[in-house]
């Protein structure tokens, strides 16, 4: 007896096969665990979590969450995947430039060593204007 009291050998029919076959063509793979956009509440909720001054680290997670956003960069572009840093393919701090300088900068020019977009591995430069006043600012907190 196979699940629910079912024999086994009729979930082997073809008619069966076909069935269930039908059904995963119509509704797709389920995605259990889908990924959730990064929307500014949630970040606003993030930022305000984060303890730069108290909690080591949080200064770096919260430059990284706000750069992340203010960019619309993919998970992949600023981690390093299966935790093996390469700087010919991660993000360093060389790859920050800011515009006019660091005390003045209205905005940063962030080149990416590689990107989903960037098949040659070439690198890719975006630009991230600063946010005055917001949590968020990318550049701010990158200072």
């Amino acid at each position: 007896m196979g699940n629910a009291n079912v024999p086994s050998d009729a979930m082997d029919s073809p008619i069966v096969q076909r069935l269930i076959r039908g059904i995963k063509q119509y509704h797709g793979k389920c995605n259990c665990h889908p990924v959730q956009p990064i929307t500014l509440p949630v970040l606003l909720s993030i930022v305000e979590q984060l303890h730069p001054g108290i909690t080591p680290g949080h200064i770096a997670l919260r430059a990284a969450f706000c750069l992340t956003y203010s960019g619309l960069l993919r998970s992949d572009e600023f981690t390093t995947g299966k935790g093996r840093y390469n700087p010919s393919l991660n993000l360093s701090r060389s790859s920050i430039k800011f515009i006019l300088n660091f005390d003045n900068a209205t905005h940063t020019h962030l080149t990416l060593p590689t990107s989903k977009t960037d098949p040659f591995c070439k690198g890719v430069t975006i630009t991230i204007a600063a946010a005055p006043g917001w949590p968020t600012c990318p550049i701010a907190a990158l200072k």
